[in-house]
């Protein structure tokens, strides 16, 4: 009896050591792809954090305040060192995926009455951490905003659920929508979301249910006053220009993209690796047809709930060539992990399958990753090239930029924030900056970007002197930065080198 206790102790000690390593290996992965030592600011960085260093809320007309204190908070903490910023956003995707791993058990338990909560919150937290579409959420600094308003959101809805076990839930639950509205837009979902919660209470009077849901639609109400006082407009060109154009194609496109995108890595990827995709989720697809027809309403509810939570990001879509506006993706990825981890669980008895296709979607979304990593670390070193470059000189007035990389492959280069970043981390005193040409928008830059130096033709784009002397005035005093698809390639006067 008491080898079979020892045996049985060991065994399960065993099992436990496996579980271990099989959530510590995505884990250690994912944290080695947010490598954030490997990583830099990229295009609107240089923009929104001067601003919010200087104690600017309320950018370029957006109603995000929550949003810019925390790059304020961060520029006090790490000033220009732009790992810390980073640091920043893994913690945020980290402190999003813990909630997350605790509020999916609570919903499993209270309303869906589904057994193996536990296990169904464990893939599906798991899943939602190495999702391979968060690319733009954690490896750009202003993608954090998607992540912010997640973490406030899913604190709003857990204290919305409790709300009835104290009054203490019910404050909290205000000041959660409040500081989600305070952070990104997608908050506005939010009382459809709460009402959806009521309607699956169906134990409790109605009147009680419809005054919870009443006191977020006056705090909603309140929010889009203060909004329209603030910037003078309730819904901004920028994010509702499709929808107040009535371009109802446009937004049915968007839609099905998102939609699409939500399944699916950018068309940069490999062929097999989409084909891949395509091939877990037919198994996801025949895995529904194994469920027991009591799971299927709930399946339902939670497929409802995605559909909706696409709906704000309809205006401006997704890349479909690239990661680029796959931070909108980061709330649904939430119901498309559940909804997966729900599938897999449920579907049936076969469970070497089941775990063999959880692999396959972990592996394959591992890989997806890893390709937007080294997209984000190549975008943000060319960056930092032109600065390391730029300081190396002295008395320099002028720089030129040719052919000024976007992106690669949506990871956003220098489309916007060239003149900015020069005036924000260059040690020189530059009196002007000139853009000759930029790439395009589809250009993609090889691995390995080096730094060459050459003496070439003076000014690098159409430029007027009226006497020679001016003009090599001009050379004297100047930098040019020539981008290729393999090398930035600098013109200096010796004069300007330290």
């Amino acid at each position: 009896m008491r080898r079979f206790f020892y045996f049985s102790t060991a065994m399960l000690s065993t099992q436990k050591k496996i579980f271990a390593v099989f959530v510590a290996i995505p884990v250690l992965f994912v944290l080695q792809c947010y490598n954030p030592f490997l990583l830099w600011f990229q295009n609107d960085d240089f923009i929104h954090i001067p601003l919010s260093a200087n104690g600017e809320l309320l950018q370029r007309n957006t109603f995000r305040p929550i949003c810019d204190l925390s790059v304020m908070l961060d520029y006090w903490l790490w000033g220009k060192n732009a790992f810390g910023y980073h640091i920043t956003n893994i913690a945020l995707h980290i402190t999003a995926t813990i909630l997350l791993y605790y509020f999916t058990k609570l919903l499993f338990q209270k309303y869906f009455k589904t057994g193996n909560a536990k296990i169904i919150s464990l893939f599906s937290t798991l899943l939602f951490f190495i999702y391979a579409m968060h690319g733009e959420s954690v490896f750009w600094i202003l993608g954090r905003s998607s992540v912010l308003v997640m973490i406030w959101s899913l604190c709003f809805l857990w204290c919305f659920i409790k709300r009835h076990d104290s009054t203490k839930y019910v404050t909290a639950y205000i000041l959660f929508f409040v500081l989600s509205l305070l952070t990104y837009e997608s908050a506005w979902m939010l009382p459809i979301y709460a009402f959806m919660i009521t309607l699956t209470e169906q134990k409790l009077p109605a009147k009680k249910g419809q005054t919870h849901v009443l006191l977020i639609i006056l705090v909603f109400a309140a929010y889009l006053a203060i909004r329209y006082f603030s910037i003078h407009e309730v819904a901004g060109k920028y994010e509702a220009s499709a929808l107040l154009n009535g371009e109802v194609k446009k937004l049915v496109t968007n839609y099905a993209i998102l939609f699409a995108r939500s399944l699916f890595p950018c068309f940069s990827n490999s062929i097999w690796l989409l084909y891949s995709f395509g091939v877990a989720n037919l198994f996801m697809l025949f895995f529904v047809f194994k469920m027991p027809k009591r799971s299927l309403p709930v399946l339902l509810v939670l497929g409802l709930i995605f559909l909706i939570s696409l709906v704000p990001y309809t205006s401006l879509g997704v890349d479909t060539r690239g990661t680029e506006a796959e931070r909108f993706l980061y709330f649904p990825s939430v119901l498309y992990c559940l909804i997966v981890g729900f599938i897999i669980e449920k579907s049936g008895r076969n469970e070497k399958l089941r775990i063999a296709v959880a692999l396959l979607l972990l592996g394959l979304h591992g890989i997806a990753l890893e390709n937007s990593s080294e997209n984000y670390r190549l975008a943000g070193n060319v960056n930092k090239s032109v600065i390391t470059e730029l300081n190396k000189t002295k008395d320099v007035h002028t720089v030129y930029a040719s052919s000024l990389p976007q992106s690669q492959h949506g990871a956003l280069i220098l489309r916007n924030g060239f003149p900015e970043m020069i005036g924000w981390l260059s040690n020189s005193t530059i009196d002007t900056v000139i853009i000759c040409s930029r790439s395009n928008e589809l250009a993609v830059l090889q691995e390995n970007y080096k730094v060459v130096y050459e003496n070439d033709s003076f000014p690098p784009c159409k430029r007027t002197y009226t006497t020679a002397a001016q003009r090599d005035s001009a050379k004297l005093h100047s930098i040019i930065f020539r981008f290729t698809d393999s090398a930035l390639l600098v013109t200096t006067a010796s004069s300007v080198h330290y």
